[in-house]
């Protein structure tokens, strides 16, 4: 601990500039106060030097990092707490205010460098540090040095929850409309939902917001599984060519590689598997923002002929990887997270299909 905070110690000279005359003439003295305070301060130093000593206390980094673990591992910890009755509590509290969708979409996502700037700006003086030990002084004063470490810091660990519970996860499945001119074949296969002309484009991508897979070949008015089930990629899983999971929305159906929430959970356990499968998910849908932002033609629309708007989109979606590989342009710095859950997927039950090996990750991973 004495190496840790490099505690200096001094010999100090009690002179006469460092008294104060109390009565003159009478010969009475005192110490000046700060001077004595800093005595009692390093009094208190030797002291702790002393019983670490004393206590032979073990000084190493790694041990220092398990009493650091073993102390805040106490602090926040109660004992004789029976955690379900904590869990039935939470779950039977009323909640006074529910977030809309359109509010928990503004706050979901990675934090931007202008709102980290702006919350350490309202950092309030003379406060104690954070469990970091560093003080909002420190942070104001550094801000511009450490702000992208930080910010990365932070932006990580959210990404790394992103998966949490999921054994396995390689990819996350979706599809997303590319606006195009209308055909003067088969026009009314190019109109999808919503009533404009498009190409509805299959991609997966990984944590790193890398577009794995893309199929830029079918109609706005094709479904999203239709796609998927006529894939390279959906047979490939099927051949055990791939080992892992995909996350997919409700549109598609719950295969055994393939995951999808349930469609109307009735346990808790589903619940959190919902909730955890969908902040997930948000990994595809922020990569076709990305990739839209990056080359705004598939956002505003392609004129051009079907086969020639499906290769404009393949050329996009290899740029975009050559970008986000090189970091360009927008920075989307972090590693694949998908295989760090230690959890493996090990099933087999009599309904080895979707639905059991989705019932088997929901009892296993998210009670």
């Amino acid at each position: 601990m004495a190496a840790i905070f490099d505690f200096r110690l001094t010999e100090t000279t009690l002179g006469q500039d460092n008294l104060s005359s109390n009565t003159k003439g009478k010969g009475i003295w005192k110490i000046n106060n700060s001077l004595l305070d800093e005595v009692e301060y390093k009094s208190m130093v030797r002291n702790v030097i002393r019983e670490l000593k004393e206590e032979q206390a073990a000084l190493d980094l790694e041990n220092i990092l398990k009493e650091i673990e073993t102390f805040y591992s106490k602090l926040y910890s109660s004992d004789g707490i029976d955690k379900k009755e904590v869990t039935a509590y939470i779950d039977n509290c009323e909640v006074q205010y529910t977030s809309s969708e359109e509010e928990n979409v503004t706050c979901e996502g990675e934090l931007k460098l202008e709102e980290c700037t702006a919350a350490v700006k309202n950092f309030k003086p003379n406060k104690s540090p954070g469990s970091d030990g560093l003080s909002g002084e420190f942070y104001k004063t550094f801000w511009d040095d450490i702000s992208n470490i930080v910010l990365g810091s932070l932006n990580d660990g959210y990404r790394k929850d992103l998966i949490t519970g999921f054994p396995n996860v390689v990819g996350c499945l979706d599809c997303t409309h590319v606006r195009i001119q209308g055909p003067t074949e088969n026009e009314k296969d190019f109109v999808n939902r919503k009533g404009f002309h498009s190409l509805n484009v299959q991609m997966t991508c990984n944590a790193e917001f890398l577009i794995t897979s893309c199929v830029a070949k079918w109609p706005g008015s094709v479904h999203d599984s239709r796609i998927f089930r006529d894939s390279q990629l959906c047979r490939s899983f099927e051949n055990g060519t791939y080992d892992g999971l995909l996350l997919g929305d409700s549109g598609y159906p719950c295969r055994h590689f393939l995951m999808t929430p349930f469609i109307n959970p009735s346990t808790n356990e589903q619940q959190r598997f919902n909730n955890s499968l969908c902040r997930t998910r948000t990994t595809i849908e922020q990569t076709f923002g990305i990739l839209k932002r990056r080359f705004a033609c598939l956002s505003v629309g392609l004129r051009v002929a079907p086969t020639k708007a499906a290769g404009i989109i393949m050329a996009c979606v290899v740029l975009h990887n050559i970008a986000q590989e090189k970091k360009e342009v927008l920075n989307c710095e972090h590693q694949n997270n998908y295989n760090e859950v230690g959890n493996q997927l090990n099933y087999v039950g009599p309904d080895a299909g979707g639905a059991g090996v989705r019932n088997h990750i929901c009892q296993n991973n998210f009670r």
